[in-house]
């Protein structure tokens, strides 16, 4: 089993356009507090292409969630390549097990994949209201995490709920639904390397 803390942390996609997000992750994560970083890239300019073929072509719901978790797997090891020491991983049981203070990159797709009994078919729904926001904090939830962050390119609204941040596009529509059991939830804006003092209290 995991040992206590565990962090998870979705990389938005908004972040990967940054010139040293190797080295905005690598100090941010070195300024936290011991624990166990799980990380899930977002989808970003990649998912978009596939967002907008979706609305040129009308897709089938099914096909376009999996070309943008395959998008995200892209993400995943472009991340990787910026952070080499970390471990990619792809299943629950790994992120579970492992020991230390290590960073660990998902691979969503590899991992959606593999573990859909365990995350719930039903827990992330296939459409265009889910994206890595809500993926992030479904993974979260299922290994049990003592909090998820969001890294962003802005803050959080100081006065708001999720359901307010989702109607601002801020995050997915369904991730007022998929953080509602999360212990705590953090937003930073690593643009600025600063924490949004309302993410935390967002409900």
């Amino acid at each position: 089993m995991s040992i206590r803390p565990l962090r998870v942390v979705k990389v938005g996609g908004s972040l990967l356009t940054l010139d040293n997000l190797g080295h905005k992750l690598r100090t941010w994560l070195d300024l936290q507090s011991p624990a166990v970083n799980v990380l899930l890239a977002g989808g970003g300019t990649a998912a978009n292409l596939v967002r907008e073929a979706d609305r040129q072509f009308c897709l089938e719901e099914e096909r376009t969630h999996w070309l943008a978790v395959q998008a995200m797997s892209l993400t995943a090891n472009l991340l990787h390549a910026l952070l080499p020491e970390a471990d990619m991983v792809g299943s629950l049981s790994v992120i579970r097990a492992v020991a230390g203070t290590p960073w660990l990159i998902v691979d969503p797709e590899k991992l959606l994949r593999l573990e859909t009994e365990k995350l719930g078919a039903e827990r992330i729904p296939h459409n265009w209201h889910v994206t890595s926001d809500s993926i992030a904090a479904r993974i979260a939830e299922v290994v049990d995490a003592d909090e998820l962050v969001l890294l962003k390119s802005r803050e959080l609204s100081r006065s708001g709920s999720w359901r307010q941040a989702a109607d601002e596009g801020f995050v997915d529509r369904y991730f007022p639904v998929a953080a509602a059991e999360l212990r705590q939830v953090r937003v930073v804006n690593l643009r600025n390397a600063t924490i949004s003092p309302a993410a935390a209290s967002a409900r």
